[in-house]
């Protein structure tokens, strides 16, 4: 698959809406975790709700930090620095912008506003399903979007 087709095609998934204009394509995305600051996945409902702390921050299960679910929730209250979703940098938590529950440094913030101002959250959402999408391969990516009937 053309680079350019397979980008076409995870934004068409990610981006899928149903007649009520929400995501329709199920529960999955790949985030910053707020501990580490790598990337890290999660897939259906009880992996969304077992990766997410504290205010909905995400730790990524699959980086096998030491500890369980009360001791990441201490860890991430006891932090003042989060990570930037765009750029991974850590950031002082009172200088860090949050939207939804996403924490962006000052200077991704203002460009994230500029290209996504009307709805800087959801963006983001978007961009964690792209990034989860496009961990697939040429094969599962061809065949959701079949799934889906995309173009």
């Amino acid at each position: 698959m053309k680079p350019q087709e397979r980008e076409r095609i995870i934004k068409g998934i990610a981006t899928h809406r149903g007649s009520d204009g929400r995501l329709r394509t199920g529960i999955y995305g790949a985030e910053v975790c707020q501990l580490c600051g790598e990337i890290g996945a999660f897939s259906g409902f009880a992996s969304a709700v077992g990766s997410h702390f504290s205010m909905r921050e995400f730790v990524a299960a699959s980086h096998r930090h030491p500890g369980d679910f009360h001791t990441y929730s201490e860890l991430l209250d006891g932090r003042d620095h989060r990570f930037c979703e765009l750029c991974r940098e850590s950031v002082r938590r009172d200088v860090a912008q949050k939207f939804g529950h996403y924490w962006l440094c000052a200077g991704c913030a203002a460009d994230w506003l500029d290209k996504h101002g009307d709805d800087p959250a959801d963006a983001l959402n978007v961009l964690a399903r792209c990034r989860y999408v496009a961990l697939r391969s040429d094969d599962e990516v061809r065949a959701w979007a079949e799934v889906l009937a995309l173009p």
